[in-house]
């Protein structure tokens, strides 16, 4: 299998858990309706998605450098693949949470497993280059996660989007049965002891610390917007899908050009400054939008969020795995259990806002 071939399969497979959140944002309000509970409620489903997508992780990632990469993918997505159904189903909110939660529990598997199987198959000096093509793919794949799930909604029913996810949750299992596994070089010992001391060594490192915790501050500034978009702009389920594809694709595109002419010329930091400087300059649009009532501002205010949110990961990435080449899968548990970290604080204290401040509409 080329190398091109190898990251269409893996995109498809990493954009598995993303997709997941992103597609039922238009169908909150009328999964509140339908249930007969209130947003607040529906949105908790989403942070308890997120609480199983960070968590299982860290048990994911030194699984694979024990046993190896293909066995944990397969079972964490059977397991959201069973969720999923589950969700479809539900009759009240409380099983809907559950079914969320261990939708998440599943889906963590995909959320760090990619980023073990990329390292095992391109070296350092093909890690930008690449990571710039995964955002390429990306641009086709999580801009249409709302816009499919705002379809869904308003012309099937608030289910439709899980059903739509298992679907795909299918189509994932068969992709992992192609990818090749590089087998592993020296096993690591799965156990409580081992666990311990290379979690210490990973999170205590500085260079890890320091690009964790900006991968985990962009993407909880990006996340944010999933759980309280459609409230702010009060648009309809598909227009919301729509605004938010259309919004994504070019800030997306842009992001991932920006990256592939500038990283060697200005270095990673520098990059992730200009990331930052983006989604907090996104953030406080949104904040005048609201406090001014100029909701077309929101356009704005997404697009730049949206780039700067893709700009830092990219370059996050690479430097916060330089130092730990022999436990690629425990690193990339503990980089994503922590990145997601970040969307589940942010989105748990959006869900306790009052729902009075979810008021102004773009319509």
């Amino acid at each position: 299998m080329n190398k091109m071939t190898f990251l269409a399969f893996l995109t498809a497979i990493c954009c598995l858990g993303g997709f997941a959140s992103d597609i039922n944002a238009p169908s909150l309000e009328n999964i509140a309706t339908s249930l007969n509970t209130s947003i607040n409620s529906v949105q908790l489903t989403m942070t308890l998605y997120f609480t199983g997508f960070s968590l299982s992780q860290l048990i994911y990632g030194p699984l694979t450098d024990s046993i190896g990469r293909q066995k944990p993918l397969l079972f964490g997505v059977a397991l959201f693949l069973i969720s999923s159904i589950i969700a479809s189903l539900s009759p009240q909110v409380e099983v809907l949470m559950l079914a969320r939660l261990f939708q998440g529990l599943g889906a963590g598997a995909t959320g760090c497993i990619w980023r073990a199987m990329f390292l095992d198959h391109y070296d350092q000096k093909e890690i930008v280059v690449y990571s710039s093509y995964l955002q390429m793919f990306i641009l086709f794949a999580l801009p249409s996660a709302p816009l499919i799930g705002g379809f869904l909604d308003t012309h099937v029913s608030w289910s439709a989007p899980f059903v739509f996810m298992s679907i795909y949750a299918l189509f994932c299992l068969f992709l992992i049965t192609l990818l090749p596994e590089k087998p592993l070089k020296k096993p690591l010992p799965f156990n409580i002891k081992t666990l311990t001391t290379q979690y210490w060594k990973i999170i205590s490192h500085p260079v890890f610390l320091r690009y964790i915790m900006c991968a985990s501050a962009s993407y909880g500034i990006f996340i944010s917007w999933f759980f309280v978009g459609k409230a702010f702009t009060q648009l309809p389920s598909d227009d919301f899908g729509l605004y938010c594809f259309l919004t994504s694709c070019p800030a997306i595109y842009i992001a991932s050009q920006t990256n592939k002419r500038f990283i060697h010329k200005l270095g990673a930091d520098k990059m992730i400054q200009l990331g930052f400087s983006l989604t907090i300059i996104g953030s406080s649009i949104v904040l005048i939008s609201q406090a001014l009532s100029l909701p077309p501002l929101l356009f704005l205010a997404f697009f730049l969020i949206v780039i700067g949110s893709m700009i830092i990961p990219a370059c996050t990435f690479s430097k916060a795995f330089e130092p730990f080449e022999k436990t690629t899968g425990t690193t990339a548990g503990i980089y994503g259990s922590l990145q997601q970290l970040g969307g589940f604080i942010i989105g748990l204290g959006i869900t306790l806002l009052p729902e009075s401040t979810h008021t102004h509409t773009l319509s």
